[in-house]
């Protein structure tokens, strides 16, 4: 969950915006909605990667490292 009054999605790296959306995606209770959530996350995973490969000093910046530690693997599938 964020925190609302201090989540400003128009100044937050997009990265991190899809990490948080497909987290959610993973947790939904609709058909494919794990799938969706999985690919959501691996598309911002990419994302980091490419940033980081341009500019190797963003890999010491928080805003990079935030969602890194967010969404670093594949989520766990939601409970039965």
């Amino acid at each position: 969950m964020l925190h609302a009054p201090t989540c400003n999605p128009k100044s937050t790296l997009g990265q991190l915006l899809l990490i948080s959306l497909g987290i959610g995606t993973v947790y939904a209770p609709v058909t494919g909605a794990l799938q969706l959530g999985r690919v959501l996350i691996e598309v911002a995973r990419r994302g980091m990667e490419h940033l980081i490969n341009r500019d190797n000093r963003l890999a010491r910046s928080l805003p990079v490292v935030r969602p890194q530690s967010v969404g670093g693997g594949s989520p766990a599938p939601p409970p039965p």
